[in-house]
């Protein structure tokens, strides 16, 4: 009776050399750690309902101590307008804003890459990758629809209002609050009265310029800007893709996307001087060989040793032919008398006839 028989003795050496090498080869090709973490690895959109152009990436490694190097395509990330983020944790909700493209298509793609690796147990890489497809809504087109200017002093500062509205509904932020679109405005100028260009160049003086980050969405907005020089002024508002802020998402806007709304034209004027006082009572001096602006007043000249105010004196001249004529009037007035009273005598036998008798 034979006794049991060993696998490996019915092998030839050299077959059994073989089979240890390719043993050897196929631990070695099997990474540790990453594989695990690979295989429960994941990245999903989750859209915002009320702006189809935001939503969050949802980063999914499967390892606690797994991170992932994330990329889109398509759209940035909502903080620093990035497209790429390193060190992504497990678990990790990425706030993302969909780049509107050409403004055009009906629909827009999205997609997303995420390497994962480099853990403190694992060694190696894996990388997957998600695509979303997001359907385009009106398109965001906000323009600005009036800016408000007046006629000011100089010294004075220049205020006004810019009021911006759109269409189609205002996209919203990962918060909920409206995404914010930066207005600018540029103040061409001085120019004589009556010659400021309808569209100024960009050669044409520029007095000022400012902005504004709108925070409610569609509305009014007010602005000051310092004091400039007398003269005609031009505003001119703008918003365009290009010229958003950092942090403000620009992205929002559709690529290329220029509005710019209808050139204001205002004066700063130089103030009138206030005229010289006409109160006689004024203090003011007029400075010699300067003419006087105001009332004149006479004073007459009076003779010495009469107050201002007594009567009122009359040429020695006319006096003494007044009191010649007075001096007639009364030696007349005295014979009519005497030769009424002799008349008189004689009517009632006075002396003169006596003596005739």
């Amino acid at each position: 009776m034979h006794g049991p028989v060993s696998f490996r003795a019915l092998l030839p050496r050299r077959a059994l050399a073989l089979v240890g090498v390719l043993l050897a080869l196929s631990a070695a090709l099997v990474p540790t750690g990453v594989a695990n973490a690979a295989s429960g690895a994941s990245l999903q959109f989750e859209w915002d309902s009320a702006s189809p152009y935001l939503g969050e990436l949802v980063v999914s490694s499967g390892d606690a101590g797994t991170v992932a190097t994330v990329s889109l395509a398509g759209a940035v990330f909502v903080d620093d307008g990035g497209v790429t983020r390193a060190d992504v944790q497990d678990g990790t909700r990425l706030a993302i804003a969909v780049d509107q493209g050409d403004g055009v298509s009906p629909t827009v793609d999205v997609e997303a890459t995420a390497t994962f690796g480099s853990s403190a147990t694992s060694s190696g890489s894996t990388t997957i990758s998600q695509t979303a497809t997001v359907t385009r809504p009106a398109t965001f087109a906000p323009i600005i629809s009036s800016v408000s200017a007046h006629a000011v002093l100089t010294g004075e500062p220049l205020q006004g209002a810019v009021t911006v509205a759109s269409a189609a509904p205002w996209p919203r932020r990962a918060n909920g609050l409206p995404a914010r679109i930066t207005l600018r405005g540029v103040l061409y100028g001085p120019f004589a009265t009556g010659s400021s260009p309808a569209s100024p160049s960009s050669a044409s003086p520029v007095a000022a310029q400012t902005s504004i980050v709108t925070t409610t969405g569609s509305g009014s907005y007010p602005f000051t800007v310092p004091t400039v020089a007398a003269g005609e002024y031009v505003w001119v508002w703008s918003i365009s893709r290009s010229g958003q802020a950092a942090g403000a998402c620009g992205c929002v806007l559709p690529a290329g996307y220029h509005s710019v709304a209808v050139p204001v034209v205002f004066t700063v004027e130089t103030p009138v001087p206030v005229p010289v006082s006409a109160d006689p009572e004024s203090d003011a001096v007029t400075p010699a060989g300067s003419t006087a602006t105001g009332p004149v007043e006479i004073t007459p000249t009076i003779s010495a040793g009469l107050p201002e105010t007594g009567p009122r004196l009359i040429p020695e001249s006319t006096a003494l032919a007044l009191i010649l004529v007075a001096l007639g009037f009364l030696a007349l007035s005295g014979r009519g008398r005497v030769s009424r009273g002799t008349r008189r005598n004689a009517r009632q036998g006075g002396p003169e006839s006596l003596t005739r008798a």
